[in-house]
């Protein structure tokens, strides 16, 4: 795999929010996604372009499963809700977009 730029607004969500534990804290994904995003807004402003830049370097999703977990550190798995990873990370970008212009 080739070297790619350090992501550190996805690699706090997934690491800080989504981790191995994430089910003890929140009842939901999308409510430590929604967490992440009022409580780290510095973080959430650059969460957009690098998803966009991961998902244009990694179009594969057994590659981007890896970065996902073994790079970004997930404990949480998209596919365990029936999305696949590209799909998830772009919901992501929407709900970040939408809570940027709602002014969250």
């Amino acid at each position: 795999m080739k070297e790619m730029k350090e992501l550190p607004a996805l690699k706090l969500l997934l690491q800080g929010y989504l981790h191995i534990d994430w089910p003890e804290e929140y009842n939901d994904p999308w409510v430590a996604v929604g967490d992440y995003l009022t409580s780290e807004p510095g973080h959430a402003r650059m969460l957009r372009d690098e998803i966009l830049y991961l998902l244009k370097e990694i179009p594969d999703e057994r590659k981007l499963r890896e970065v996902f977990v073994d790079i970004l550190g997930s404990g949480y798995l998209p596919e365990s809700d029936y999305w696949t990873y590209e799909e998830w990370l772009l919901e992501v970008v929407r709900r970040a977009v939408l809570s940027r212009d709602a002014g969250i």
